[in-house]
């Protein structure tokens, strides 16, 4: 098998955006990095309730997000996977 073409990876971000669409990603991506890449929230966004959909091989996962907590939280952030979607609404 020879790869022709290497497909970048990638994430979208779609909803309450000032830059919605699929943004390529490289190594490892938070989610707050993402948000960042998609120019950040409109003024109405509810960025308590962020929903980021990913595939799995058993069907699509749900993960909640809050955008206020994971900014006040020292801990480790959450990093996407490509091909995930960050709905804001």
């Amino acid at each position: 098998m020879i790869v022709v073409e290497a497909q970048p990876q990638t994430v979208s971000v779609i909803g309450e955006v000032n830059a919605p669409g699929t943004h390529p990603i490289k190594g490892q991506t938070t989610v707050i990095e993402a948000l960042a890449m998609a120019g950040g929230f409109k003024d109405f966004a509810n960025t308590k309730n962020i929903t980021i959909q990913r595939s799995t091989p058993t069907g699509t996962t749900r993960i909640k997000f809050n955008y206020k907590d994971a900014i006040k939280s020292e801990s480790k952030q959450m990093c996407v996977e490509p091909g995930d979607v960050i709905i804001v609404p």
